[in-house]
């Protein structure tokens, strides 16, 4: 278990919440089983997270969850390939790793799904034809999105639909203000325009392109969902559809809502609720593989084969089949409301 840390560590709690309820009625075959689980602290470092995972390896853990963000789950994801063991991404959307018997799984929807969705209900919604693009090119998370997002919107619309593609990154964008991005997104006068980027940069990034005149509708990603992003953010985000990995008023959440809320003192966001999936997912997992073996090496390969025919599992963020890709098929889409808050709206499910 490798949680990241900005303060306040949603995805552990949620996993404290879940050995709470189940510490004394896991059965495995007919048999009462007990968890031990391993607290890693990533801090948000890319290489630490990759020493956890090989570290957990070495101490013969039959599956990690965790870590959080694509840019842990990257380095991550590559060394749990190598060790041959089960890691389930939380809110990760751009693990990177592809290779056949992939032990990667990840909880949440891949960028290129809600960049897929995002385009339809751009074209659609909207009418539009035309698109600009602003994105942060030292964020794996984001550079992804944005480049399968331009990739789906040229193959519908033509090669010069995109009419502005701008970055920025941490080195630049306290220099910039984000004028000169603003800038171009607004001269540009493109259909709609998608900013799919980290929530601490959001409210800055999207009140620059509206204070630059920029009037037509702004799409948004799974960070999109920071409750405190969009307080900030107010009048210019106002309306905006995005494509979060979770929220607080989605169908079947009362319960957990309610529980987390009142251990806690504060509603969970998505970090929480996909890392008690990822939780309640593993026991199912667990469960179905069923025989438990001598072998390490056997048990963890079995829990994959039994992740990998996980269908329609009914988690606290939705129903969760894997795709080819292990990650979710479905994506959410919310809205903006008028008082600034998100506002889930409907899940979209490819047939």
């Amino acid at each position: 278990m490798t949680p990241d840390y900005d303060g306040y560590n949603w995805t552990q709690n949620a996993v404290e919440m879940w050995e709470e309820e189940n510490k004394s009625k896991l059965r495995i075959d007919g048999f009462r089983c007990s968890v031990e689980i391993i607290l890693k602290n990533s801090s948000g470092d890319a290489n630490k997270a990759a020493d956890i995972t090989e570290w957990l390896i070495e101490e013969n853990v039959v599956a990690i969850v965790g870590p959080e963000y694509s840019s842990l789950a990257i380095p991550a994801g590559e060394v749990a390939n190598y060790g041959e063991t089960p890691m389930i991404a939380t809110t990760a959307t751009h693990p990177n790793v592809t290779m056949d018997r992939s032990y990667v799984f990840t909880m949440g929807s891949l960028n290129k799904a809600q960049a897929k969705v995002l385009v339809e209900l751009g074209s659609d919604l909207y009418d539009a034809k035309t698109a600009s693009v602003l994105y942060q090119d030292d964020v794996a998370y984001s550079a992804d999105f944005a480049g399968s997002f331009k990739k789906y919107w040229e193959r519908r619309h033509g090669s010069n639909s995109v009419l502005s593609y701008v970055s920025f990154n941490t080195s630049n964008v306290n220099e910039s203000n984000f004028e000169k991005q603003s800038s171009e997104i607004s001269q540009s006068n493109a259909d709609i325009t998608l900013i799919p980027i980290l929530a601490t940069q959001i409210p800055e990034a999207v009140k620059a392109v509206r204070d630059a005149g920029y009037s037509n509708p702004i799409l948004g990603g799974d960070e999109w969902g920071s409750v405190s992003a969009l307080q900030k953010c107010g009048e210019a985000c106002k309306d905006s559809f995005f494509t979060p990995l979770f929220l607080p008023d989605m169908p079947d959440t009362e319960s957990f809502v309610e529980k987390y809320t009142e251990k806690f003192g504060v509603q969970p966001d998505g970090r929480a609720a996909l890392a008690y999936d990822a939780m309640n997912l593993l026991e199912v997992a667990l469960k179905d593989y069923g025989k438990w073996q001598c072998s390490i090496f056997k048990n963890r390969d079995g829990l994959r084969e039994a992740l990998d025919n996980v269908k329609n599992f009914q988690g606290v963020a939705g129903e969760l089949t894997f795709d080819n890709m292990h990650s979710r098929e479905c994506v959410n889409v919310a809205r903006v409301n008028a008082t600034f808050y998100p506002t889930y709206l409907f899940t979209f499910c490819p047939n």
